[in-house]
């Protein structure tokens, strides 16, 4: 079998080899486990810990745009302060 995770955050004890790319084994500080929103909070290590490649992930699954030009966010959703006006 042969993969490769890049731009995560892993629960595995060892993460340093060719198989993880731009991993850390940290907690990803989701809004809720349990309620199963797995939205990152503002103080996530995954907050900008991507490397830019957002070749086809443009948009996050809630349909955000990610921030391409610079640092995107390790996971399916992209950290976005929402401004209120």
């Amino acid at each position: 079998m042969s993969y490769t995770l890049n731009n995560c955050i892993v629960k595995r004890d060892s993460i340093q080899n060719e198989h993880f790319v731009n991993c850390t084994k940290a907690n990803p500080k989701f809004i809720s486990n349990y309620g199963q929103n797995y939205n990152i909070e503002e103080t996530s290590p995954a907050v900008d810990a991507g490397r830019d490649q957002c070749n086809n992930l443009a948009r996050d699954l809630q349909d955000k745009p990610r921030k391409c030009a610079e640092s995107i966010d390790v996971g399916a959703f992209e950290f976005k302060v929402e401004i209120i006006q």
